[in-house]
């Protein structure tokens, strides 16, 4: 039990006493019934309390793990977008490779008919 329902039986059983030593019968009789009815609440109410903390446990439990799928996919695509600019920079320096090397057969080529 929590302390508030501690708290609120023992007001129910002080208060049962106290009845019945200074209200007639058919008084307690309804005071009891109204007593029982608060405590057919309390609980109910716990029971409610419990039901509204299990649903949005559910609802922040469900909203990380989709928090997580998306961060997931975002690596994914941030890895997949690394990959296609290693490929665009290695294409572009076979395509420079292949540039210095013709200029340098152009130098020596140059080179030669010069001597």
């Amino acid at each position: 039990m929590t302390l508030l329902e501690d708290k609120l039986n023992a007001a129910a059983v002080k208060l049962q006493e106290q009845i019945n030593e200074a209200v007639p019968e058919e008084t307690r009789t309804k005071i009891q019934g109204a007593v029982e009815h608060l405590q057919v609440q309390l609980a109910l109410g716990a029971a409610d309390s419990r039901d509204a903390y299990n649903a949005k446990k559910k609802e922040v439990t469900r909203a990380i793990a989709e928090f997580d799928a998306a961060d997931a996919a975002a690596e994914r695509e941030a890895a997949e977008d690394v990959n296609a600019l290693m490929e665009i920079y290695v294409a572009q320096a076979v395509i420079l490779n292949v540039e210095l090397e013709a200029m340098e057969e152009q130098y020596e080529e140059e080179g030669a008919q010069d001597t």
